[in-house]
């Protein structure tokens, strides 16, 4: 869902550590430009478009997503920020 919103180049999710649940969801977001792209914005717009609980609490606008030498996003390199 994510893909679809105009702004928006790739995106990556993960689930990062939380002590009382668990894990709980991040978002890498690429955006088609740098800077126009906040986190509110997109959390704006998937509100009436998935259920409350889809929508990930953490998001992080990146300039460019790591990615391998056929396009693969490397969610590996994106854990080890965490």
């Amino acid at each position: 869902m994510l893909e679809s919103h105009p702004d928006i180049n790739a995106v990556a999710v993960i689930g990062v550590f939380d002590e009382a649940l668990g894990e709980r969801v991040k978002a890498f977001i690429e955006p088609l430009e740098n800077g126009r792209l906040t986190g509110e914005m997109v959390k704006e717009y998937l509100k009436d478009k998935v259920a409350k609980y889809k929508v990930p609490e953490f998001i992080e606008i990146v300039e460019t997503l790591p990615r391998n030498p056929t396009g693969k996003i490397l969610k590996y390199e994106l854990r080890k920020k965490d």
